[in-house]
């Protein structure tokens, strides 16, 4: 883990605004791969993010029509800025909000299942 203790709060203010900033990136390179693909299959299709209704996988949102109905596929992506930081296996398993842990995402796929947004679809996640 990186000392920040000599760094000056100007420093670590560009730091966490530049991490934010690679977060958003992420995420919209994510965004714009999926609206690709989709186009280039020429699918009937909606893409969204951020949607209050999808709680923690609100990252990529996409509605497919497969049919005669709607599949419904939430993406929440996660990386890391550099190689070498490791993600340990005791917080994948921690019920609290660290990064990577799972037990926030089932609790999150557990109460929004049932939402009215997706009553006319098929609910899938990736």
């Amino acid at each position: 883990m990186e000392n920040n203790s000599n760094k000056s709060v100007e420093e670590l203010e560009d730091k966490v605004q530049m991490s934010g900033f690679k977060g958003y990136l992420y995420q919209a390179k994510l965004l714009m791969l999926l609206a690709y693909r989709c186009l280039s299959k020429n699918l009937d299709f909606h893409l969204g993010t951020e949607i209050f209704e999808c709680n923690k996988f609100d990252d990529a949102i996409l509605k497919i029509k497969i049919g005669d109905e709607y599949h419904y596929y939430l993406v929440q992506a996660k990386h890391r800025s550099k190689a070498s930081d490791e993600i340990e296996a005791a917080h994948v398993f921690t019920d609290g909000d660290v990064d990577f842990g799972l037990v926030k995402y089932v609790n999150s796929l557990i109460d929004m299942k049932d939402d009215d947004l997706f009553n006319d679809g098929v609910f899938k996640m990736l």
